[in-house]
């Protein structure tokens, strides 16, 4: 069986297909963006203070800790009541988060270990990684100290220097 159509309703099955295929314009919108961005200044750190643990009795094992936070001494080995914090100031951007990372490149010396510690200003830390935030100038003081232990084969009267590096980010 065949089917048959006629021009008329050929003519509006055209004009239907045409007419679902074909958008209106006025239908087409557009929006406009923008992207912003504020500079900022690289957080930088400098050396304020050296270290200084001051003398230390050459007894196997014993320790000393020097607080960063108040410079006390305390330890079988320590010689003296008080010591000097590593002070490092950090400027970067107000309130703003800081990583500080510190990475020993000379932590065994004359057979002393040391083991940095620090100040995140309400806390001793000794993790050698951890936050803390700038205040409302931008800035930061880092107070840095640690734990010297003895080993066996300690030189009296040798001067042991321990090397460290304090890096500092932007979280």
């Amino acid at each position: 069986m065949t089917q048959r159509f006629s021009k008329k309703s050929l003519l509006v099955a055209t004009m239907m297909a045409g007419a679902l295929l074909t958008t209106p314009s006025m239908a087409a919108t557009q929006a406009t963006g923008a992207a912003s961005a504020t500079v900022v200044a690289a957080a930088s750190i400098t050396t304020n203070t050296a270290m200084l643990f001051g003398n230390i009795y050459n007894t196997d094992t014993d320790t000393c800790t020097l607080a960063p936070n108040d410079n006390s001494l305390t330890g079988s080995a320590c010689a003296s009541s008080t010591g000097t914090a590593g002070i490092f100031d950090i400027t970067g951007t107000a309130t703003t988060a800081i990583d500080i990372t510190i990475t020993g490149t000379t932590l065994t010396a004359n057979d002393v270990t040391f083991a940095p510690s620090w100040w995140d200003g309400s806390t001793v830390v000794t993790a050698l990684t951890g936050p803390v935030t700038t205040d409302g100038a931008g800035t930061f003081t880092l107070q840095v100290g640690g734990t010297l232990t003895n080993g066996p084969g300690v030189v009296v009267g040798t001067a042991t220097v321990f090397g460290y590096t304090v890096d500092v980010a932007y979280q």
